[in-house]
């Protein structure tokens, strides 16, 4: 095994080690993923020309709706996430809280990988569409 250490230096097990950059890419992914879905349309549309371009060539509907679902999967996701974790930290406060099917529920969908590859690649395939149709708008338009 591979010895792994935390920001402070101190050694990590494997698990906790890999939890860690798990967490950390996870982090810096979702960051771009909002970040290119707020800012590449923002960037352009703030461009008189790209907008133009753009309601000329028909794309505008089409592009500014593929970047609205990317970024709204991204949203539902951390929504969904927070209040997983949050049911699942108050079941740990308070062991009664367990019994309630809504901490059964979250306690199963937290072990889930399938909705966050899910979102992400809505989100992905969302942002591809949209960069696709600007670029469209802005060589042919």
């Amino acid at each position: 095994m591979r010895a792994h250490h935390d920001k402070s230096g101190q050694p990590q097990d494997d698990a906790s080690a890999y939890f860690s950059a798990y967490s950390e890419y996870a982090k810096t992914l979702r960051l771009w993923l909002v970040t290119y879905g707020v800012g590449t349309p923002a960037f352009f549309v703030s461009r008189e020309w790209v907008w133009e371009n753009l309601n000329a060539s028909g794309q505008l509907q089409r592009v500014v709706l593929a970047f609205a679902i990317g970024v709204a999967a991204q949203i539902l996701l951390s929504l969904m996430n927070k209040y997983l974790m949050w049911l699942i930290y108050r079941g740990e406060q308070d062991p009664s809280f367990k019994i309630k099917i809504r901490y059964k529920i979250a306690d199963k969908l937290s072990d889930m990988t399938w909705p966050d590859v899910l979102c992400d690649l809505v989100s992905v395939v969302a942002f591809c569409y949209g960069t696709y149709g600007l670029v469209v708008a802005l060589r042919f338009g």
